[in-house]
């Protein structure tokens, strides 16, 4: 069986389906490569936690690597459920 060159594996934050098996981001202010929509309508959770109150200095942001993309990015209280913000792009 030849593998499909043209499927998009699923990254190294799997399985981080639901907001309970987030992948952990921690805070370090570096950027995370590599990541991939792999599925169609799969939500990927993540986690961050600022060190202090957050400031206008502080931000999270979502590059798509190609223009074909439509990714949205929401922000969620701790709990999970609370809405903070969203953006959404296409």
């Amino acid at each position: 069986m030849v593998d499909d060159p043209t499927q998009i594996l699923p990254d190294y934050a799997e399985v981080n389906d639901v907001p309970e098996q987030a992948y952990d981001l921690g805070f370090n202010g570096e950027n995370f490569t590599n990541l991939t929509i792999h599925a169609a309508n799969n939500d990927d959770w993540f986690r961050f936690e600022l060190p202090v109150d957050a400031s206008e200095e502080d931000y999270v942001s979502v590059v798509a690597d190609s223009y074909e993309s439509d990714l949205d990015l929401e922000i969620y209280a701790a709990d999970g459920v609370t809405l903070l913000g969203s953006s959404t792009g296409n």
